[in-house]
Parts: C-alpha cells; sequence; structure tokens
C-alpha cells in the first residue's frame, strides 16, 4: 500500500494551533527538538511529523522573535529590554562591533558588596562565531560565586 504523502509531508505535518503552542513554550524551556517531537507524538500518536519538521518550526520562531534584525541587534534589544548595563565598540567606520560586554544590574550590586576576589577566565574560539569570551566572576565572603560582567571580541 502506498501512502498519498511521504512521511513527514503532507496536511498532517502542518503544526495545529495547540500543536504551534506546545512547541513554542517547550522552546522557551529550551526543551531539544527531540523530545519537542516525541512530546507531539505523545499528545497525536497519528502526527507524521519529523524531527527535521520541528528542527524547521523552531527556525521559523527565531526568525519571527528577531523580527529581520542581525543576531547582534536582537542581542541588544534583549539586553536594553531586560535592564542589563551594556557597553559595546565599533569599527572606525561605525558600521561593525568589535567589542561587546554586559552585567545585570544584581551582578553590578554584588560587585559593589563584594569587589576583593574576581577572577577572570577567557576562552578563544569555544562558541558559534569562533569570538573570545571573557567572563568576570566574583566571590562573596561566604564562597558564593556569581557572574560580574561577560565580554566578547571579535577579532
Amino acid at each position: 500500500m502506498m501512502l498519498p504523502y511521504p512521511s513527514g509531508q503532507g496536511p498532517k505535518s502542518r503544526l495545529t494551533l495547540e500543536e504551534y503552542e506546545v512547541v513554542k513554550l517547550l522552546r522557551r524551556s529550551h526543551v531539544k527538538p527531540v523530545l519537542i517531537m516525541d512530546r507531539l507524538r505523545k499528545d497525536n500518536p497519528q502526527t507524521s511529523m519529523s524531527v527535521k519538521y520541528v528542527y524547521n518550526q523552531l527556525e521559523k520562531m527565531t526568525k519571527e522573535n528577531m523580527a529581520g534584525r542581525t543576531v547582534i541587534q536582537h542581542v541588544m534589544l534583549n539586553l536594553q529590554e531586560i535592564g542589563y548595563e551594556y557597553w559595546y565598540r565599533s569599527n572606525e567606520a561605525g558600521d561593525t562591533l568589535t567589542d561587546l560586554m554586559f552585567a545585570a544590574p544584581i551582578s553590578l550590586k554584588l560587585l559593589r558588596l563584594f569587589s576583593h576576589v574576581m577572577l577572570m577566565d577567557c576562552t578563544y574560539k569555544t562558541n558559534t562565531y569562533e569570538m573570545p569570551l571573557l567572563e568576570i566572576v566574583g566571590i562573596t565572603p561566604v564562597g558564593y560565586n556569581f557572574t560580574i560582567d561577560v565580554a566578547f571580541h571579535v577579532p
């Protein structure tokens, strides 16, 4: 017997509104796409969607969320919206970002209170954009660590 649509294609592979909301909720909770697909299959065993479709849907949601902005524009807008302090430098022409540094307001308060011990750690080429990452960490008198600041530099 031949199916009218190959696996993962056709009318049944489209997300219903309820499934879309489930995917959106799980995405916000940083659930892996494979587990999102597992949840969709548990909710609807008749679904013919593939994991690739879930990946594509997540990518589509990301692009919708960015609303035409570049990745760095989106990051800076999010930092501004959630109240982070951030500093940046650009090249001579002003069209390319060279450095970005940001800190949460609570981190700056903790830094003012506990500024005696700090640790700076720089990793190189370990993120998607192969940019050096500097993390500055503080330590409270009772031994708790807190991130003070994070900085990226474009080599």
